[in-house]
């Protein structure tokens, strides 16, 4: 009876761990990162080097590194049919909508240039309207430089109470 109730506490440990653990979108212009992180424990990155994307998996010490744009060989499989039920998933605007007020913005900076003096000109005052509206760095400048730093983050038990209990 002990071993059973240790094993359920340890179940409800891990599954909580898993449920409020957040993790993390990162985008960094200045450092070339595009990243996706749970916690400590996952990471997945994209790097660019030597003019080919690599995909880094790191997950609890393991580590994995795939050429994204390397050729690979197809095997032809034999297709099966399968009959198309009718099911028709409903999955509505408000619920979306929801799902996206749930992440949590921590740092946003973009700054661009479009290298269009019309177009810097015309988006001027919408990404100065944004920033105002927003309370985050919305900017165009008209020199030649783009940057983004932009960090999201969010949890399992966020989005499933989003999805659950929205309007």
């Amino acid at each position: 009876m002990m071993w059973l109730l240790l094993l359920l506490s340890i179940f409800t440990i891990i599954f909580s761990y898993l449920l409020f653990a957040p993790f993390y979108l990162e985008a960094n212009s200045t450092v070339n990162r595009l990243r996706l992180r749970f916690h400590k424990i996952a990471t997945a990155e994209i790097q660019m080097a030597n003019r080919t994307l690599f995909l880094k998996i790191k997950v609890a010490g393991w580590k994995k590194k795939i050429d994204l744009l390397a050729p690979t060989t197809k095997k032809e499989k034999t297709e099966v049919k399968k009959r198309k039920t009718s099911k028709s998933k409903y999955f509505s605007f408000s619920k979306l909508k929801s799902i996206i007020n749930s992440f949590k913005i921590n740092t946003c900076y973009i700054n661009l240039d479009f290298e269009n003096v019309r177009w810097n000109a015309a988006l001027f005052p919408v990404f100065y309207g944004l920033s105002r509206v927003s309370k985050k760095q919305f900017h165009i400048n008209f020199v030649g430089q783009n940057q983004i730093n932009l960090q999201i983050e969010n949890t399992m038990a966020r989005i499933i109470w989003a999805y659950l209990f929205n309007k």
